[in-house]
């Protein structure tokens, strides 16, 4: 992972905020974004730090889709058609 100081770090699918982690104890990233559908456990993570955390499901179209949650791993959610 190549993060320049002064990138901005968007963590696409963060589950549990890894990689997020990862740049923020680099002091590397002037900005990092963690994106997921399942926010909890990063708002709680990060709570007090500077990551702006966005509550959505990103996937390659627009509209609605149906995600399968799943309560025991949360890396294992899924979106059907």
């Amino acid at each position: 992972m190549n993060v320049l100081p002064g990138d901005t770090f968007i963590d696409v699918g963060a589950d549990i905020g890894e990689m997020s982690g990862a740049v923020l104890d680099l002091h590397r990233a002037k900005r990092i974004v963690a994106i997921d559908p399942e926010v909890a456990i990063l708002r709680s993570k990060f709570d007090g730090y500077p990551v702006e955390i966005i509550e959505s499901l990103v996937a390659d179209r627009e509209g609605e889709m149906v995600m399968f949650r799943n309560p025991q791993n949360t890396a294992l959610n899924s979106i059907y058609e």
